[in-house]
């Protein structure tokens, strides 16, 4: 499947929960949901991706043009919710 840009500012807030390695909650469009501390965003094969670290387990890679929305789970004060897609 050929990737699909997020919008920008979208991507700012990924990288905003990146830098202060937030726990979020992603919902992705195949339904499923992972949590985990964002770790870092990075292209790679043409691609846009997030390293998120579940608890205890090692880093997962995720296509950011499947994500659905993400939820901070730590209080900040950037974001509570996103929606990439509907």
């Amino acid at each position: 499947m050929k990737y699909q840009p997020i919008d920008c500012a979208l991507h700012d807030y990924l990288e905003i929960a990146c830098s202060n390695k937030l726990e979020i909650e992603i919902v992705q469009d195949d339904g499923s949901i992972i949590k985990g501390k964002a770790m870092n965003v990075y292209s790679k094969d043409q691609a846009e991706w997030m390293l998120l670290e579940p608890q205890g387990l090692p880093g997962s890679p995720i296509r950011l043009d499947r994500i659905c929305s993400i939820k901070a789970l730590t209080i900040n004060p950037y974001f509570e919710l996103l929606e990439l897609k509907r």
